[in-house]
């Protein structure tokens, strides 16, 4: 494996915590510090069932999920039985800021609180129990939590306005230039605290001045615990995914098996064998000083901003002979000599500079062989291995949801989604043994049936399955295919993006998919469904070809 110096140019080791006793206050800036391990040096569980931090949350959460169902099957004057409701997930997919703001216009049209809706899928958003992010997805996902839920419109107008159209990666002023001299001192404290940095806390922190509140600097994903959306479980709940990457095996590039990681409130780990372990409190320091016990543990390594820029992260593909011009990738290779004015010379170039590491909480862990030997995790953006969309932890047994609603908004064909994220992860679901993964064909089932024209429902005729209500990016009211590679958006286009991806969430008007959606949600639960419905599972029900 060659890394040429052009790519070599940063930082690494570091961050991630997620403590349920911290909160926002216990986080004064950017820097990781030092805190106390448990007496029995235990830091770690296997991954049988969920946290009982997520469980809390989904205690609160599920009355309300249910009861804004019910309101909203209510609405639609269609004679539901609602004495059964299923748990619903949303993921929104990763393409930049493309996926970003498109994404947040499907929360937007979902969304019962936003006055300007018209479509009857107004209020949908407020009966899902999961929200998972990936990528560009983690952005907008990032963004909505750690301002507590607030509407889409609200953060349009008050930040995202602004920040997309003067971004931060490419300063023309000396008055941007700030945000880099404040990125500086704020990755410097965390080199000074004696972490490498890697490129991934140049780009989270950067990408957190444009997303997160007062930049991001003290912003930790654990301390969103402190807000009521999670607290109340007023709000979906949060999931980020990333990608490991075994480079103590000599791998530069995920695998398209790659180990799925998540990151969310409570814990991050995975779910996959090979690790099948979570880490729900601190960080260890390594190398261990006393035996296999932690001795030294460490909290704050979960900045928001690292984590969504982890979720991101697309450097380590400099190490590939070719990289990518045409996509974020090798637009990211523009950045280079800017972030090195940030980074150098806190310390010398090495490989590691091009991954999001993390202190591997699973070190000397037997029943986490993959990854047991290795000090630290090696990650990368959530979708390098084609699985464009964070469907992975929504179809673990343990989590139990019934349906997932997935925002695809991919670059596969003219910057527009083809069927591929989707298929790929039916694929590697089908090899790992997840059978809540619906049959998904193959991409050129896709492009030949034109099945990315509107929303389509995978699994309804598969009992044991998760059912799969896919919202492919469509140009209904705007140009929404925008090439990934974009990083400034002008006010006028970060309106059209989100106006256009209202119209994914409702169809563009249509006025029978309400109803239909509502169908496909209450199929397979025990209830009586309407007459109507048999007219929507033919025509939005996948069935293959003869």
């Amino acid at each position: 494996m060659h890394i040429s110096d052009a790519a070599i140019i940063f930082i690494a080791s570091c961050p991630f915590v997620s403590a349920w006793s911290w909160s926002l206050n216990n986080i004064t800036g950017y820097a990781p510090f030092i805190a106390q391990c448990p007496q029995d040096g235990n830091i770690v569980r296997n991954a049988v069932g969920i946290s009982p931090g997520e469980a809390l949350f989904l205690a609160n959460r599920k009355p309300k999920a249910s009861m804004a169902l019910k309101i909203w099957l209510g609405g639609l004057k269609a004679g539901f039985d609602t004495r059964y409701i299923p748990t619903i997930a949303l993921t929104s997919s990763g393409g930049g800021f493309r996926a970003c703001l498109a994404g947040a216009g499907v929360v937007k049209g979902f969304d019962g609180r936003e006055k300007t809706n018209s479509s009857a899928v107004s209020g949908l958003y407020q009966a899902f129990t999961y929200h998972a992010g990936l990528s560009g997805g983690s952005w907008l996902l990032s963004s909505l939590a750690s301002h507590n839920f607030p509407l889409v419109t609200e953060l349009k107008d008050s930040l995202w306005k602004k920040t997309f159209a003067n971004s931060y990666f490419f300063p023309d002023s000396g008055s941007d230039w700030k945000h880099y001299k404040t990125a500086h001192k704020s990755i410097e404290s965390k080199e000074d605290a004696g972490f490498d940095n890697t490129l991934t806390d140049v780009w989270g922190t950067l990408l957190a001045y444009q997303l997160l509140p007062d930049g991001g600097a003290t912003t930790t994903l654990s301390g969103l615990t402190a807000l009521s959306s999670i607290q109340k479980g007023e709000a979906p709940y949060p999931i980020i995914t990333s990608l490991g990457v075994l480079t103590s095996k000599g791998q530069c590039l995920p695998k398209a098996n790659a180990t799925q990681y998540e990151f969310h409130p409570y814990e991050m780990g995975s779910w996959d064998r090979g690790v099948h372990s979570f880490n729900g409190s601190l960080l260890p320091q390594l190398p261990i000083p006393n035996g296999t016990l932690f001795t030294r543990c460490y909290n704050g390594y979960d900045n928001l901003g690292y984590v969504l820029g982890t979720s991101s992260h697309l450097f380590n593909e400099y190490c590939y002979p070719f990289a990518r011009q045409e996509s974020l990738a090798g637009r990211l290779l523009d950045l280079l000599p800017k972030f090195q004015k940030i980074l150098h010379p806190l310390h010398q170039k090495n490989t590691h500079d091009f991954y999001a590491t993390y202190p591997n909480p699973f070190f000397n862990l037997s029943t986490a062989p993959l990854v047991a030997a290795d000090r630290e995790l090696m990650l990368v953006d959530g979708g390098e291995s084609n699985q464009n969309n964070p469907i992975w932890p929504l179809i673990q047994t343990a989590r139990d949801v019934d349906v997932v609603i997935v925002n695809d908004n991919s670059a596969d064909t003219n910057h527009l989604p083809d069927g591929t994220a989707i298929r790929q992860t039916y694929v590697e679901a089908l090899a790992a043994g997840l059978h809540k993964m619906p049959y998904i064909p193959p991409q050129l089932e896709f492009i030949s049936r034109n099945l990315t024209s509107h929303a389509l429902a995978f699994g309804c005729s598969e009992p044991n399955t998760v059912t799969m209500i896919y919202l492919p990016n469509a140009q209904f009211s705007y140009p929404s295919g925008m090439a990934t590679t974009l990083m400034q958006y002008k006010p006028n286009q970060t309106d059209g993006m989100i106006a256009n991806g209202a119209q994914v969430a409702s169809q563009n008007g249509d006025p029978e998919w309400p109803v239909c959606l509502g169908c496909i949600l209450m199929k397979k639960t025990r209830g009586r469904l309407p007459a109507v419905c048999g007219k929507c599972f033919e025509k939005y029900c996948y069935k293959q070809a003869n």
